[in-house]
């Protein structure tokens, strides 16, 4: 048992010896991490909420959010967002463009149907950039989704009105064809005439009140609250501090790791120590 307290007491004697060392060795490794760190530079993280586009209503997306994650997280797209930032070299090892594709990422959280996308960029105003520029390749790429609907429902709605015009038309000749047998002395014609037209006219009123109608339901679903393109819930959100790069944390964790370093190689040096050691194999033979 003495050699084995022998041993700790040499070696910390050893390390008291060291303490200057000791010192200086997590002084080097704090000013390697701050080296590191400064090459690494500092990136700052753009993140925002995106809402898949819809037709009509919140039940007919322009695509599933699932597959929006998809395409987001694809290694194709974070290329489309460098081409398009203007960060891709002819090596392909623009360091910017390698922390769009190692950052970019977009998820689903478990409850509700919106989108989280988040981009680093070594600027708060780059990765602000970087995220508008993600949200307009997706909407891009919606809204050749969302066009042919819009149309659709558009021309519907064009048609709508025509109808609605051309009964308001029909009913205009209707009410002057009954004006002028009013002024007639026919009283069986004007009786017969009279049925007639008023039958017409409770037909195109029916009519007309389909046809308004279907034109509200249209309308409503070309509005901006049922059919729109996909888009940020929210401004893109930076924060004040930047995500990685930060000099604390590697100052930190490279002096530990300089001392622990020292510590260790002042112990296998130290004749102290070595002598402890040696004499404690000895007892145990």
């Amino acid at each position: 048992m003495f050699p084995v307290v022998d041993l700790v007491c040499a070696a910390s004697h050893a390390l008291c010896r060291a303490i200057p060392v000791l010192i200086l060795s997590a002084m080097v490794g704090g000013a390697i991490g701050v080296l590191l760190t400064y090459w690494r530079g500092q990136q700052w993280e753009a993140s925002m909420l995106v809402q898949v586009g819809q037709i009509g209503s919140s039940s007919a997306p322009l695509v599933a959010p699932a597959d929006l994650v998809n395409r987001v997280n694809f290694a194709g797209f974070s290329a489309q967002v460098c081409g398009a930032a203007g960060y891709v070299e002819p090596s392909g090892k623009d360091p910017r463009c390698r922390i769009v594709r190692k950052t970019l990422s977009a998820r689903l959280p478990r409850s509700g149907n919106l989108v989280a996308v988040s981009v680093r960029d070594v600027s708060p105003d780059g990765a602000r950039a970087l995220a508008a520029l993600a949200l307009n390749i997706l909407q891009t790429e919606h809204q050749a989704i969302l066009e042919p609907s819009v149309t659709r429902l558009t021309n519907t709605l064009n048609d709508v009105n025509a109808n609605i015009r051309l009964i308001t038309e029909s009913r205009a000749e209707i009410f002057k064809s009954v004006i002028k047998v009013a002024g007639t002395n026919a009283v069986e014609r004007k009786f017969s005439e009279n049925v007639l037209l008023s039958s017409l006219i409770k037909s195109d009123d029916s009519e007309v009140r389909a046809l308004r109608q279907q034109k509200e339901q249209i309308t409503e679903q070309l509005s901006n609250v049922r059919t729109f393109n996909t888009r940020s819930v929210a401004p893109v959100f930076v924060p004040t501090r930047p995500a990685a790069g930060t000099y604390l944390m590697p100052t930190i964790l490279w002096s530990v790791l300089g001392m622990v370093l020292c510590a260790a190689v002042v112990l296998v040096r130290d004749p102290m120590t070595r002598a402890a050691a040696s004499y404690d194999d000895i007892r145990d033979d």
